[in-house]
């Protein structure tokens, strides 16, 4: 039976009370049900210094992805922000056995929905443009209308958003962790781009799992969230530069 690492990244608990606390109830309810399973689940709380010029999320992410990484045994680590719920007490559980399922190392994402309801659906996976790295969110949308519902995975995604994303341990063994420049955005495009074009791991949305995501949240009153997400898609573009015209852009 797998080992599993739940990270619950939390921002500034003191000024918002609400989402965290429901956030976290569904996070330990699932893992409760996950025991009553035989999967071994265990939660690593991870609270964000907020401290103004002394802030990087990835870098944040990285430890406690580390940490979770050198527990003993661990095969699976899933990762969620705390403005993210779990609808169903089965959730984790079914999404690590859909991790179990795939049969090769790769990342994992669920689909997303800014309602408890699971009605108002947002991307939780992107296209980008091969050669300049822009987002393409209406193809995306289209791509997401158009996934048949009974399939389990979908792996034409180029990154699926960090709210809540899924590693079997030998992901994070060929690609490593995240690169600590980025602050707060585009972090999860670099990681997901590296994967999937230099590493040869495969970036997965498991069509089957949902969560809600209120969006937006856990960032809301850090001091340095102004441009960030300018800043964070400047810093791919350079990253990405020279590979891109090594290569005449991404492969297809």
């Amino acid at each position: 039976m797998s080992k599993v690492v739940v990270i619950f990244l939390t921002g500034d608990p003191t000024k918002r009370k609400d989402i965290p606390y429901e956030s976290l109830k569904s996070v330990w309810t699932a893992i409760n049900f996950c025991h009553t399973k035989n999967m071994y689940v265990d939660l690593l709380i991870s609270t964000m210094c907020q401290v103004p010029g002394q802030f990087r999320y990835s870098t944040h992410l990285n430890n406690a992805l580390m940490g979770a990484y050198f527990s003993k045994d661990v095969e699976y680590i899933i990762q969620l922000s705390d403005d993210v719920i779990l609808p169903h007490r089965t959730t984790i559980y079914n999404m690590v056995r859909s991790m179990e399922n795939y049969g090769k190392p790769a990342i994992f994402g669920c689909r997303q929905y800014v309602d408890k309801s699971l009605t108002t659906e947002v991307c939780p996976g992107y296209h980008v443009h091969p050669r300049t790295l822009q987002t393409q969110p209406s193809e995306s949308k289209t791509t997401l209308d158009e996934l048949d519902p009974d399939a389990e995975y979908y792996t034409g995604f180029d990154y699926i958003t960090f709210a809540i994303i899924g590693w079997h341990r030998e992901a994070i063994e060929k690609v490593g962790i995240m690169d600590p420049r980025f602050e707060f955005y585009s972090e999860d495009v670099d990681y997901c781009l590296r994967a999937k074009y230099l590493n040869d791991v495969d970036v997965v949305l498991l069509n089957k799992s949902k969560v809600t995501h209120i969006g937006e949240l856990t960032f809301r009153h850090h001091p340095h969230r102004g441009g960030a997400q300018e800043r964070g898609w400047k810093m791919l573009r350079e990253k990405w530069a020279p590979y891109l015209k090594e290569h005449g852009g991404l492969p297809r």
